[in-house]
């Protein structure tokens, strides 16, 4: 605590009067004598003994500002120690005082590099104003929390002085303010978009050219790109969008995944669809969707055989329809499905290649399905009415027959009232076809009774005609 009262005394007896000459010690008087507080200070400040190097570095600061005129310890090593008095202090007054006295040494230091009274060896002084601009922006975002406004008019400054030469670690702070600003309707788009533009070509120009730090520049841009990239779509239009993602697509173009995401990115930005660009990518864009489409296709069918046979019978493929029924048979262990999908094939069977064989065999397991089991007894009927032209005896067996498919009929409206008009219709189109009395009287058959009707296998209660 005794040390940071000496450097508080010490800070109000500062003066910056010699600041605004950016003296050297060449022509003074006493040179000696502060030629001897920058080598005690100096020494002090490699130590990190901050607080005693203070007062010597007071007394060349105060004299000579810029030292030689060849070097801007001055400055650099007074900010240094005033921050790091600025960090440990807990008092919020002086911690303001600190502040203070760091930017004003930060402007001070700007100035004289601008003037020319500091020359450095080898270093292009104009573009140095922005690594001293870069650094105060720096040091006022992430230690002395200065308001954005003030921060982005530092900001601002360095990368107008710096160009190319702007430090990479300026881009994070820089990015996160444009956020800040543009979110909160402090910042046009016009402007939020100029400036990270600017900052972009910086970091591209470094990663290509600059062998020492590129790498750092990499990091720098991705990290700012993550913090633009909520409002990227905010603040930039199609153009932008299309030279970003343009060689993204041109080095891997067959990812289907990236060029859906490109198109759409691309159209949501409002590129015209008639652009050489979106056209090529759409055209990619279908072939790749038709291509997941027939894979996604194979993949259903693999699983459920049944939707590959109603595809395939809608494609009058009925054949190979039929089997992926059977396919679908032997997969489920559904009751319910399985006669579902024998009435299918008993259907296919009959309305589609004119075969009766097996199609009563499929047609009765199709009646145990609730949702088929009206038309699988209409499609029994109509089976029988069928096979009765071949049933024998025109006046008898082959009208036996038909009354089998009556009886289907009616059993079909019983169960399913859906069908209720259907079987009415083909009940009303074969009544007239029932035995006639006499034939059974001559065959000693009365009505009512049980009659066995060879060609289809079944038995019949006899009603007449009349």
């Amino acid at each position: 605590m005794k040390q940071l009262a000496m450097v508080a005394l010490l800070l109000t007896t500062f003066s910056f009067t010699a600041l605004a000459q950016c003296a050297t010690w060449e022509n003074l008087s006493n040179k000696t004598e502060v030629e001897e507080a920058h080598v005690l200070y100096r020494d002090f400040f490699k130590m990190k003994n901050y607080t005693q190097a203070l007062q010597y570095w007071q007394k060349a600061f105060t004299n000579a500002p810029a030292a030689d005129g060849k070097r801007d310890w001055h400055y650099s090593n007074g900010i240094d120690m005033h921050l790091d008095f600025f960090q440990k202090e807990t008092d919020a007054a002086k911690k303001e005082e600190y502040k203070k006295t760091i930017l004003d040494l930060y402007k001070g230091w700007a100035e004289c590099v601008a003037s020319g009274s500091i020359q450095i060896n080898n270093t292009n002084m104009k573009e140095y104003v922005g690594y001293v601009k870069g650094r105060q922006a720096y040091n006022m975002f992430y230690i002395l929390n200065s308001p954005y406004e003030d921060n982005l008019a530092v900001l601002k400054d360095a990368v107008a002085a710096a160009g190319n030469s702007t430090e990479y670690i300026v881009f994070d702070p820089y990015a996160r303010i444009i956020y800040y600003q543009f979110t909160n309707n402090l910042m046009s788009k016009e402007e939020a978009r100029d400036s990270y533009l600017k900052l972009n070509v910086i970091a591209e120009h470094n990663i290509a050219n600059n062998k020492q730090l590129g790498t750092y520049y990499k990091q720098a841009k991705e990290t700012m790109d993550a913090v633009i990239a909520p409002i990227e779509r905010s603040i930039f239009d199609c153009n932008y969008f299309k030279d970003k993602l343009a060689p993204r697509y041109k080095a891997d173009p067959k990812n289907g995944e990236l060029i859906k995401e490109i198109y759409n990115t691309l159209l949501q930005q409002g590129c015209d669809k008639e652009d050489p660009l979106m056209t090529e990518l759409s055209i990619r864009y279908v072939a790749y969707a038709d291509s997941i489409n027939v894979i996604l296709q194979d993949s259903l069918y693999r699983t459920y055989p049944a939707v590959h046979a109603r595809d395939l019978y809608k494609q009058e493929k009925y054949k190979e329809a039929i089997e992926k029924w059977q396919e679908a048979i032997e997969k489920t262990t559904e009751e319910e499905a399985k006669g579902e999908y024998s009435y299918w094939i008993a259907t296919t069977k009959f309305r589609k290649l004119d075969s009766t064989s097996d199609v009563i065999s499929y047609a009765r397991r199709g009646t145990s399905a609730s949702s088929v089991a009206g038309n699988s007894y209409i499609l029994i009927g109509d089976v029988y009415a069928k096979l009765a032209r071949g049933c024998g005896d025109p006046a008898w067996e082959q009208r036996l027959a038909i009354l089998a498919a009556i009886d289907k009929y009616a059993t079909a409206k019983s169960v399913d009232p859906s069908v209720a008009d259907e079987a009415n219709r083909k009940i009303g189109i074969y009544n007239g076809s029932k035995p006639e009395r006499q034939a059974g009287f001559m065959r000693k058959v009365s009505e009512g009774q049980s009659v066995n009707v060879p060609c289809i296998g079944e038995n019949v209660r006899v009603s007449f005609v009349d």
